[in-house]
């Protein structure tokens, strides 16, 4: 007899481990009693099936039911999984409109490889066939630097470019007058980082180590700007020449800084050095030449480069491995919003000029992840600290920045809301011209209290904020001048319109209005006990805001009938000119403009002709200025003829017809490096 184990072991195998119904049908069953497919269909469980009825009728119709219990069961399944699906997309909808996905760890690393992926296959590897120059960088005194850059040829035939730059001393002398007197106009650098950046540039020179063009392009664009506002008063302070000899030198240097940008450009150095260089050089052309090719050049090249450091999506999503921003991150990252937000702000005041590019911009606010940089010094600014935003109201050395960014984007606003015929044609109605200076109005109402023409006077705001006070009343000024030229140009147009048309009379009134602010703004600054205020008529970008507002008032005069009221105007117009007659010794642009303003009454009544002379005869020394202009006579564009002037002043023909950009084009100088 078998032993016992072995017969239950015999029975185990000879029991079925599945239901009937699953093996009847070939189905995976769960092995439970009942199971998830019987459970399912609504059906009896069993391992054995149903003992055999004795009525076939009966038998049949039990088979029956069961066929249709099935069926029914899977469309419900159908419909059911159909519903889920459903409701799954409606809920993945509603959490895209939410908030972005939050993939996991696995779905992100494999996105990263998608993306790494694209962007192998649409890069392109320079052709090795396409050689570069080599540069190569010395220091030696700045006297004896006659040209910035040399370039010497090989044996093999390549090309070498040597690039010269002062000695350490004397850059240190020209990077502190930098950081004292300009950097508050353009604020893209932080002075900490860059001291030590220069300092870091002489000591690679000294052990012949390798040397970033980009940084080296960052210094000369500094020394550049210091040398183009060196004033009596840093000589005096300073082992350097005379001022006029260190002005005339910067020129040199300007030269030398962009052709280190275009080798940078060259061998396509990707760099935030390379940016705040062109910033900073382009300010100086500015100053220079004006709103030229150059600049605009500048300016698109910027962009681009930081286009291609991803400066437009500093604040995209974190990156896909989920790694923090650290504290050194975030430091770099405020550093990046400042460079970019100033290309964009530069690019969108950039729309109102006359020119090619007037009613158009580059940078789309939509194809932009980059937050307003935030409101902090630079002393608060340090890799390893936290960053603590400041209230609007408390001033720091960005504060200007901010505030420039908010006018920018008014006038992009001013663009997006007009066709390009309007905005050129100056075709705005009335309604729709008040609600744009509503909105100018209200930023020079919301402007803090430190950037008011009535707020603390200098001594007051030296009591308050000790370390940033000058730079506060340099931006004061500037953030002024600004905000009513852009007013006073809005309503340039319609000037003349206003005085026939009642609808318009309210720009006439806002134009002057801004004007008279323009050159009261000017004359404070002139009353301050800052270095910047000897220095402060070689920016063409306060220049053009005179010279915009020396354009109103000279039309309302000539366009006024009344006698009284006319010899108020003409006394605005001859102070105003004054402005300009003290710059002529500084600023070429000055020059430009007084000539411009000479051209158009010329062409008009001797007596509006005199007020120009009376302005310039008020001091002796401006009796150079005929043989000045007459020197630069040739490189002067000429006006249009402009009779048509004289007849709107005494008809009411004409004056919407009249194309102002034709006329004020010359009188238009920067002030967007401002």
């Amino acid at each position: 007899m078998p032993p016992r184990s072995h017969i239950e072991k015999q029975n185990s195998r000879l029991r079925p481990v599945s239901c009937h119904f699953c093996r009847s049908r070939k189905l995976r069953c769960s092995r439970q009693l009942p199971c998830s497919n019987c459970i399912s269909r609504g059906i009896d469980c069993g391992l054995y099936s149903a003992p055999a009825a004795s009525d076939s009728t009966h038998n049949n119709d039990s088979h029956g039911t069961a066929d249709i219990l099935t069926r029914l069961q899977r469309l419900e399944d159908i419909v059911l999984r159909t519903n889920s699906q459903s409701i799954r997309a409606q809920d993945a909808k509603t959490d895209r409109r939410r908030s972005p996905p939050q993939l996991a760890r696995k779905d992100k690393q494999a996105a990263a490889d998608a993306i790494w992926l694209e962007a192998e296959c649409a890069s392109q590897i320079s052709c090795r066939s396409v050689g570069t120059d080599t540069a190569t960088f010395r220091s030696c005194s700045i006297w004896s630097i006659s040209s910035v850059m040399t370039i010497e040829s090989t044996s093999s035939g390549h090309l070498v470019r040597s690039f010269s730059f002062p000695l350490y001393q004397e850059s240190v002398v020209l990077l502190e007058k930098y950081l004292r007197d300009i950097t508050y106009i353009h604020h893209v650098v932080l002075s900490g980082p860059l001291r030590t950046m220069v300092d870091n540039i002489y000591n690679d020179i000294e052990h012949q180590a390798p040397v970033s063009p980009g940084q080296v392009a960052l210094l000369l664009s500094i020394l550049s700007s210091a040398m183009y506002t060196w004033t009596r008063t840093d000589s005096a302070n300073a082992p350097f020449a005379d001022p006029s000899k260190v002005n005339a030198t910067s020129s040199l240097w300007v030269k030398g800084t962009l052709d280190l940008l275009d080798h940078c450009r060259r061998i396509s150095l990707q760099s935030i050095e390379a940016i705040q260089a062109m910033i900073i050089i382009s300010f100086v052309i500015a100053n220079l030449e004006g709103i030229s090719a150059r600049f605009r050049d500048l300016l698109s090249t910027a962009i681009t480069a930081a286009r291609e450091l991803s400066l437009h999506k500093v604040d995209h999503q974190p990156e896909i491995d989920g790694r923090e921003e650290t504290l050194a991150d975030s430091v770099d990252s405020e550093m990046k919003r400042r460079v970019w937000w100033y290309l964009v702000a530069t690019d969108w005041m950039a729309s109102q000029f006359p020119g090619p590019h007037k009613g158009t911009y580059s940078i789309n606010p939509l194809h932009m992840v980059v937050k307003k940089p935030r409101n902090v010094d630079d002393e608060n600014l340090m890799a390893g600290s936290p960053i603590i935003d400041r209230p609007r109201e408390q001033p720091t050395e960005i504060a200007y920045s901010l505030q420039r960014i908010k006018l920018a984007e008014i006038c992009r606003e001013v663009i997006d809301s007009s066709s390009m015929t309007t905005f050129n044609d100056g075709d705005m109605e009335p309604g729709r011209l008040l609600g744009v200076d509503k909105r100018i109005v209200t930023f020079i109402v919301q402007l803090p209290q430190f950037f008011r023409l009535d707020g603390d006077a200098l001594d007051g705001l030296i009591a308050k904020y000790p370390n940033i006070a000058p730079g506060i009343m340099i931006q004061r000024y500037i953030i002024n001048s600004l905000v009513h030229s852009q007013r006073c140009r809005l309503h340039l147009p319609y000037l003349a319109r206003g005085l026939v048309d009642p609808t318009y009379a309210p720009s006439r009134e806002a134009c002057l209005e801004a004007a008279r602010r323009v050159i009261q703004a000017e004359r404070m600054l002139a009353s301050e006990d800052i270095p910047f205020v000897l220095t402060r008529l070689k920016f063409s970008g306060i220049l053009q805001c005179v010279g915009i507002a020396i354009t109103a008032l000279f039309l309302d005069m000539c366009l006024s009938q009344e006698p009284g009221p006319r010899q108020a105007r003409r006394a605005e117009v001859v102070d105003a000119c004054s402005i300009l007659r003290d710059a002529t010794k500084d600023s070429p642009v000055a020059i430009r403009l007084l000539e411009s303003f000479q051209r158009v009454v010329r062409k008009h009544d001797m007596s509006v002709s005199e007020v120009i002379s009376e302005s310039l005869c008020a001091d002796s020394s401006s009796s150079s200025l005929t043989e000045i202009i007459a020197d630069e006579r040739d490189s002067i564009p000429a006006l249009p003829h402009l009779e048509e002037v004289w007849q709107i002043s005494q008809t009411d023909a004409n004056i919407q017809a009249f194309d102002w950009d034709a006329l004020f084009l010359e009188l238009d100088c920067p002030m967007l490096s401002s």
